[in-house]
């Protein structure tokens, strides 16, 4: 939609964040899983 609303833009930013870290956090696991 060509209208925004700040907060689902804000929300949807926070949940790529939280995504992106969750991955971080994977590919420390799985990088501690292989020493």
């Amino acid at each position: 939609s060509s209208h925004h609303h700040p907060e689902e833009e804000a929300t949807e930013s926070h949940d790529r964040s939280i995504e992106h870290e969750v991955k971080g956090i994977a590919i420390k696991g799985g990088s501690q899983n292989l020493l």
